[in-house]
């Protein structure tokens, strides 16, 4: 996927899967740019949990 997140759309970048983690490559905000991965896993309900740091734990449906 690629496009703008955030109220004001503040991060811009690609996320997609790699080996089984969900990555994301930031183009914005210039303080967040670069390529950070985390343990993804997809569900058998169609749903996809991140694992974030600090022990967040994110559900996409």
């Amino acid at each position: 996927m690629s496009g703008t997140v955030g109220p004001d759309q503040t991060l811009a970048g690609v996320w997609d899967v790699r080996g089984g983690q969900w990555c994301r490559t930031l183009s914005a905000p210039p303080a967040f740019v670069g390529t950070a991965c985390q343990n993804a896993t997809l569900n058998g309900d169609g749903t996809m949990t991140i694992e974030g740091g600090g022990g967040v734990v994110w559900a996409i449906e």
